[in-house]
């Protein structure tokens, strides 16, 4: 193994470790490392298999916060279906403009609740929100299979506590990718490479999320508060940059 697939591998671990913390984050960090050694769109599709790994494995690993995700499905519904919209796209699509997008926005709101300024949405406000945020980040992800950035903000306003947030999150991921992997395979994009390296990554995956979820049951809330601002910021950062690249 050379040593830029060793570092590619080891940015994965990171990513999942990440992941298994704050409940996302994953594919926002192991993207860019994959596209080190591959296209951007091998990469997007590729990681789409290690992705749907990391959060099918923080959702055995703990009790089913049951209010909580009764509570997300006028989002989740939404989003799967619109995921597929999305991931049809991205033949035809540009992903550095959704990219950029995503980016932009989800900095801005990652900045103002670090200065305290909190957007907390009322009951008649979320049966509204709710749908809407479930299609924009079902098509926007489904093109880019980052949902990380906007759906965590938008469950962060809902003021779920640590461990509902990280597995409705979770949830949210599975089902969007699951139909956006459906999408890729019908569409016959998931070539041999993008399979080698997705399966490749898997095992950084495994280890790199279950550490993550020991540190997170260590930790406390407001630490974990703004560890999930802060893995908001700097993948949105992230994007924009790479986007402008």
């Amino acid at each position: 193994m050379d040593l830029q697939v060793a570092l590619v591998l080891l940015a994965v671990g990171f990513a999942a470790f990440v992941k298994g913390f704050v409940g996302f984050g994953f594919p926002l960090i192991s993207v860019p490392m994959l596209a080190l050694l591959v296209d951007p769109r091998t990469a997007v599709i590729a990681v789409a298999i290690p992705t749907l790994l990391s959060n099918a494995f923080v959702l055995v690993r703990g009790t089913i916060p049951r209010k909580a995700v009764r509570r997300a499905l006028p989002f989740v519904i939404p989003l799967v279906a619109s995921a597929m919209l999305g991931a049809s796209l991205l033949p035809r699509l540009d992903p550095r403009v959704l990219s950029l997008a995503i980016g932009a926005v989800s900095a801005v709101f990652a900045v103002l609740s670090l200065v305290r300024v909190n957007l907390k949405l009322t009951p008649a406000q979320e049966r509204f929100a709710s749908p809407a945020m479930g299609i924009v980040c079902g098509v926007t992800g489904g093109a880019t299979s980052i949902y990380g950035p906007l759906v965590a903000l938008y469950f962060r306003a809902l003021g779920y506590d640590k461990w509902a947030f990280v597995y409705v999150v979770s949830l949210v991921f599975l089902l969007g990718l699951l139909a956006q992997n459906v999408t890729y395979a019908t569409l016959g994009l998931y070539s041999a490479e993008a399979i080698q390296y997705g399966l490749l990554a898997c095992v950084p995956t495994f280890v790199g999320v279950e550490l993550g979820m020991r540190a997170q049951r260590l930790a406390s809330l407001p630490f974990f508060d703004y560890a999930v601002l802060a893995v908001i910021l700097l993948g949105s950062l992230n994007l924009v940059v790479r986007s402008l690249t």
